[in-house]
């Protein structure tokens, strides 16, 4: 019984301790992660659901705009929404277009500066790379890539959908399109 009384709050205490190094590990982990995102790319992705920035191919034109601010609302019509976000270091364009009221089509257009103005390529390369990483974790294995050193592009299939990443000098494009057969 002496030893029941002893091992039991033995057992309590080593069980608490390693579910708190569980908790902290989870922590570290989840940082890390957020961690391995750029700057540039956090500044143009706020919610990485659906197939890109919470927008899901087939949403309605109603769902979509809920995503973002009506203050960036640059041009709407019934079939097209446009987004202008100005950041630190990217300007960026989100095209929407609708058939029938659902989302067929998503477009980014992004260009990348330095602190002082300047396009800056090296981040705009950065935020390929992250994209990139999201896409492969997202849409699974690119289908085509080309590359000529100033200009690289991607290629995936996913679900009836076209997903292409280029990257330009200090721009970064994103499209992703409904396949129609």
């Amino acid at each position: 019984m002496k030893n029941l009384l002893f091992i039991l709050p033995l057992t309590i205490l080593l069980l608490t301790a390693c579910g708190d190094s569980e908790k902290t590990s989870q922590k570290t982990t989840t940082a890390a992660v957020d961690n391995l995102k750029s700057e540039v790319y956090k500044e143009i992705i706020s919610n990485e659901a659906g197939d890109f920035n919470g927008a899901k191919i087939g949403m309605t034109l109603k769902e979509v705009k809920a995503l973002y601010d009506d203050e960036n609302l640059s041009e709407e019509a019934d079939d097209f929404l446009q987004y202008k976000l100005s950041n630190t270091y990217t300007i960026s364009d989100y095209t929407f277009i609708f058939e029938d009221d659902k989302l067929t089509q998503i477009g980014l257009d992004t260009e990348v500066y330095d602190s002082a103005d300047n396009n800056d390529s090296e981040q705009a390369q950065v935020l390929f790379n992250d994209l990139m990483d999201t896409f492969l974790d997202k849409f699974g294995n690119k289908y085509l890539e080309s590359e000529n050193g100033i200009s690289s592009i991607l290629f995936w299939t996913s679900e009836d959908k076209e997903i292409q990443l280029i990257k330009d000098f200090s721009e970064v494009h994103v499209y992703i399109d409904l396949i129609v057969e």
